[in-house]
């Protein structure tokens, strides 16, 4: 016996409302957001290895 893991979509599902109308000043602001959001993430995780190293070079400077 076969499992459907996969059901029919609702019938509803394809009506005009749900299709995504993304236009082009909407698409722009969320690549802005995931730039900001990328680039905070860059910043955080160098300011991590930058304390990182620091605690290193400092362990291995007054051992």
């Amino acid at each position: 016996m076969m499992i459907n893991f996969f059901p029919p979509a609702p019938p509803n599902l394809d009506d005009a409302r749900f299709r995504s109308v993304s236009t082009n000043e909407n698409l722009e602001r969320r690549e802005k957001r995931l730039g900001l959001i990328m680039a905070t993430a860059a910043l955080l995780i160098f300011s991590a290895m930058v304390v990182f190293h620091l605690i290193v070079a400092a362990a291995v400077l007054f051992y």
